[in-house]
């Protein structure tokens, strides 16, 4: 149980600092590609992050 509760507050973290930086850290670009990569790269981390935790999956 203590490994899918770290796992969860991780991803809970990464969804949170995903709309919180955009929308505090990021406002004052001028450029719309600040938050937009921003997200792209949040994304590859989740995914990595879900290939990480799924990898023993049917173990």
């Amino acid at each position: 149980m203590k490994f899918e509760l770290k796992w969860a507050l991780i991803i809970l973290c990464i969804v949170l600092l995903s709309l919180i930086i955009p929308f505090t850290l990021l406002t004052n670009l001028a450029t719309w590609y600040g938050s937009f990569l921003f997200w792209i790269v949040m994304t590859v981390v989740v995914i990595c992050t879900n290939l990480y935790i799924t990898k023993d999956w049917g173990k």
